[in-house]
């Protein structure tokens, strides 16, 4: 399900940072060309933390996904093994499942405390556009 233009008008307007999750270069380019401020790439490697369900994508998927006007996080079977490569291969950086859900959370929490001040500013001058 595509985003709709409006949450990502709102969300640009209030300098919110919107991540996509993607599973081939093109996607990481139609993605910025949609105005995402960064993507997930994946996987790139076979999932450590469940039974995979693609093949995995490999670096050199990485370099061309890396290639597009966003930072690229690679995703899937990353670890301080591999993280170099990944690296090198144009990673933004790099997520890891147990890690993920709580950045994820501290993302949410940031984007609802943010989202809360714009209500009461957006309240407080009498706009009701929301």
């Amino acid at each position: 399900k595509k985003p709709r233009r409006a949450t990502l008008t709102f969300l640009h307007e209030q300098s919110l940072p919107v991540g996509v999750s993607t599973h081939a270069p093109s996607e990481v380019v139609a993605a910025a060309r949609a105005g995402a401020s960064y993507a997930f790439l994946a996987p790139i490697f076979a999932p450590r933390s469940k039974a995979a369900t693609r093949p995995a994508l490999g670096l050199a998927a990485l370099t061309q996904a890396s290639r597009a006007s966003i930072p690229v996080l690679a995703q899937g079977g990353c670890d301080a093994a591999n993280a170099a490569a990944l690296r090198a291969a144009g990673a933004a950086g790099l997520a890891i499942a147990s890690v993920a859900v709580i950045v994820q959370y501290a993302l949410m929490t940031g984007l609802m405390r943010s989202m809360r001040a714009s209500t009461a500013s957006i309240s407080s001058t009498g706009d009701s556009a929301l």
